[in-house]
């Protein structure tokens, strides 16, 4: 006789998607200004962008439905975009800088 046993792991990223919080950020690829354009998310979201150390290397507040920031004075390279919406990363976005 054989028996098989199965193990299910969950794993959590800690990142919550919410299926109406519908973020886009575009151009990307971006060389001096990036707008941020979102919907169903709280005023006191921010948006923040990390290079790949994982340093945070710009912020900004995200209290109207169109912002733009500019990202003239970052490196060329893949950066991520994080959302965070009281106090949870709610969407995580790669950008490039050129």
């Amino acid at each position: 006789m054989t028996t098989i046993t199965q193990t299910v792991i969950t794993c959590s990223t800690g990142i919550h998607q919410f299926a109406n919080n519908t973020v886009s950020i575009y151009p990307n690829p971006a060389t001096d200004l990036i707008n941020i354009q979102f919907a169903n998310i709280s005023e006191s979201s921010i948006l923040e962008i990390y290079n790949y150390l994982g340093q945070k290397v710009s912020s900004v507040l995200l209290n109207k439905n169109d912002t733009q920031l500019n990202i003239s004075g970052l490196n060329s390279g893949i950066y991520e975009a994080r959302v965070i919406s009281n106090n949870t990363v709610i969407r995580q976005i790669k950008i490039v800088k050129q």
